[in-house]
């Protein structure tokens, strides 16, 4: 018999954690009975409720959530007079979840911020239920704190409250067990899902990088170095370097500045090789470039689109921090260099361009670990609903 499950999503926006969760969901659908709440953020347009809708997964509704626990989830430090002044908007919301919510036994967060509803809601109103938690990120330490507080007084009261860590890398995994210590973690990768697989044996002429615009990954770095080595770059064949992404959650000022940043650090430096590609589908993405520089200056939950260009084909050249090394597999399946290492990353994109036998292996070798990858992810999924 299928269970049926609230979904909880954290944004009305189609990120990477979004595209893992309705990858997952997709071949889960015969199996569960799937109900998607999408949080009423106010956005002119839900291009998650769009892609749902595409995928099959038409029992959509929103739900209302406080906008200031939408912005405590995004600070450094948590503030707990922020909550304190908000209580009396809180009680509204409680009793406006537990009208929704009080009808479900399991409940699937996509994220930390939408996993908050839940975990509140179930210790006041004494809720017997399962919450799937899937970390899709670390979890951000001040906040955390007030979290762990809550969880281990709840677990003394509240008995039938059953939570189920799940991590989306080894490496989230160790930094949410520092947390949780008592509860267990599943890790369960995320899936690139159906990504077209491009000819081997192409120059590399066009390289690109794929991110949202946030200072911590580490655009402005390959900005940097296309003009440091442009001259050079040319020389062995690069036509361009094309940026794709953008500031898509539009929660933090800094990222708007970030992308503002971005094109006045192209235009002041003069970069005729870099293009602004804009938001596309990853499908589309990977058949335009002939290699993928992931430059994230800090550790990645996972890093979505190194999987993606596995699958398509594509070669990776990453700093490879966090849940992203445990893809590049010990440099067999893309290779590394050290953050803000200039010349390391230009003598990289060197030795792929110029060197076609190292290339196609790498590929090969990439390819048959995001099967692998992906294979594991499948069994592990249907494990997280038992």
């Amino acid at each position: 018999m299928n269970k049926k499950v609230a979904v909880i999503f954290n944004t009305d926006q189609l990120g990477g954690a979004e595209k893992s969760l309705i990858e997952q969901l997709k071949i889960q659908i015969r199996k569960q009975e799937f109900t998607i709440y999408i949080p009423n953020l106010n956005s002119n347009k839900s291009p998650l409720a769009d892609e749902l809708r595409r995928c099959g997964l038409n029992d959509i509704k929103s739900f209302q959530y406080p906008l200031f626990l939408y912005s405590v989830s995004r600070e450094k430090r948590a503030n707990l007079f922020k909550l304190l002044f908000f209580a009396p908007a809180l009680i509204y919301y409680l009793l406006h979840w537990n009208e929704i919510f009080k009808n479900y036994s399991t409940f699937y967060a996509n994220g930390n911020k939408a996993s908050v509803p839940i975990l509140i809601w179930a210790n006041i109103f004494r809720a017997k239920c399962k919450l799937l938690w899937h970390f899709r990120d670390y979890p951000e330490r001040g906040y955390f704190k007030l979290i762990q507080k809550y969880l281990s007084i709840a677990n003394k009261f509240h008995k039938n409250f059953e939570v189920k860590i799940i991590a989306n890398s080894y490496s989230v995994a160790e930094e949410i067990k520092k947390v949780f210590p008592w509860l267990p973690v599943q890790v369960v990768y995320n899936l690139a899902g159906d990504m077209p697989r491009k000819p081997s044996g192409g120059e590399v002429k066009t390289i690109g990088v794929v991110a949202m615009h946030a200072a911590w990954k580490g655009l402005h770095s390959v900005v940097l170095m296309s003009k440091l080595y442009e001259k050079e770059l040319r020389n062995i064949g690069i036509e361009r370097i094309i940026f794709f992404g953008s500031n898509i959650y539009q929660t933090d000022q800094g990222s708007n500045d970030y992308s503002r940043d971005l094109l006045n650090l192209t235009k002041k430096l003069n970069c005729s090789l870099v293009e602004w590609g804009g938001h596309v589908s990853p499908d589309k993405i990977y058949q335009k470039i002939d290699l993928l520089i992931h430059p994230s200056l800090k550790p990645e939950p996972f890093g979505r689109i190194v999987l993606e260009a596995f699958l398509s084909g594509v070669p990776v050249i990453s700093t490879s921090l966090g849940g992203s090394s445990e893809l590049l597999k010990e440099s067999e399946c893309g290779l590394k260099y050290i953050l803000h290492d200039y010349r390391g990353l230009f003598d990289s994109i060197e030795g792929l361009t110029l060197y076609k036998e190292n290339r196609l292996r790498l590929e090969k070798s990439a390819y048959q670990h995001a099967r692998e990858i992906e294979n594991q992810a499948l069994e592990a999924i249907d494990r997280i609903f038992l």
